[in-house]
């Protein structure tokens, strides 16, 4: 499991930029790195969220999740300066 958390972390504006696609006639949303998960057949996930601008908040659950789920490698991005 890798999981990508943070402000705006769908439409990627760091290093992960367009970790999701969006289709804007019908709203439909594809994650290209979750479909290869799935393709290679190994229960893999890569699970991306928006999360709202709170550091500590977004710190906190974020690290209470990867002490909860070891297996995963759980990233936090922030946007500082916004």
């Amino acid at each position: 499991l890798v999981r990508l958390a943070g402000e705006d972390s769908l439409r990627g504006t760091f290093t992960q930029r367009h970790a999701v696609l969006f289709d804007h006639e019908d709203h439909d949303i594809y994650n290209p790195l979750q479909v290869l998960a799935e393709e290679a057949g190994k229960g893999g996930r890569f699970d991306a969220y928006n999360t709202p601008l709170t550091e500590f908040a977004g710190i906190g659950f974020e690290y209470g999740y990867s002490v909860g789920n070891q297996d995963a490698l759980v990233a936090w991005e922030a946007q500082f300066g916004d």
